[in-house]
């Protein structure tokens, strides 16, 4: 039977977050089709706007997965906490929001989910997620994350996932890279952690062995649920089914665990 929420999580496959990043839902729909009974939640943000949250909370559902809807708010106070309750009322099971933004902007948003679980006593309540920096923000190159943000990349963390703390946040998406140095700061140890830019053994190459961040080495590192997108629903790439990616994402999980 498929789980009704986060708290329902225990097995390997339910930690898995598959990226519907793709250009259309027909697209999006074939791969929850597919393995959707193998993962425990979809994630989605362009699709989302197509549809809008309501909508895609119900579509998601169809295909036996919880939703992580990805909107990555940067707004003001008002439409934090606005954006928040619809996400909400809509059931969602995740919501993201850029932990970058004001503290005040932050609190709001908590103030959005308590106003529609105040009104609807049936919802449960989603995880607030500070998105702290960006994946494709890096301390080197030509647009780096002091240049953005004024310091490295664990500094902004460790910062920013401290203002999701502050603010009442359930929890932050990092990079693996930084995983640890969030579980392990007595600040943010109880907060969950999503983490992003997942490479399962079949998609590391030869020369990234070093460098790439198996789900193994993510759970180890203290995450709670790992984002995967191309090597899931590109899974052909690979010379694999999606079920067959799922099965071996979540086997590397279980070897973590």
């Amino acid at each position: 039977m498929a789980i009704k929420s986060l708290e329902e999580i225990n097995a390997p496959q339910d930690r898995i977050i598959g990226a519907f990043d793709q250009d259309s839902w027909a697209e999006a729909r074939a791969g929850m089709a597919e393995y959707g009974s193998y993962i425990g939640l979809g994630k989605t943000n362009s699709l989302c706007d197509e549809l809008g949250v309501p909508a895609t909370v119900k579509e998601l559902a169809k295909f036996n997965l919880l939703s992580m809807i990805d909107l990555k708010v940067y707004d003001i106070d008002d439409t934090n906490r606005r954006r928040t309750r619809v996400a909400t009322s809509a059931g969602a099971s995740m919501v993201t929001l850029h932990a970058s933004n004001s503290t005040k902007a932050l609190k709001d948003a908590v103030k959005g989910v308590e106003e529609a679980m105040a009104l609807d006593s049936t919802l449960a309540k989603p995880w607030l997620l500070g998105v702290t920096v960006l994946t494709s923000i890096r301390d080197d190159g030509e647009e780096t994350c002091e240049s953005i943000f004024g310091g490295d990349r664990m500094t902004k963390v460790r910062q920013f996932a401290h203002k999701a703390a502050d603010a009442g946040f359930d929890g932050v998406v990092c990079s693996p890279q930084e995983a640890e140095m969030v579980r392990d700061d007595k600040y943010t140890e109880h907060m969950k952690l999503v983490l992003p830019a997942i490479r399962p053994v079949y998609a590391v190459k030869p020369d990234e062995q070093a460098t790439a961040t198996t789900p193994k080495i993510a759970i180890e590192a203290g995450g709670d649920f790992l984002v995967v997108g191309r090597p899931l629903i590109k899974s052909y790439d690979y010379h694999l089914t999606g079920i067959e990616a799922a099965q071996i994402i979540a086997q590397e999980i279980a070897e973590a665990a």
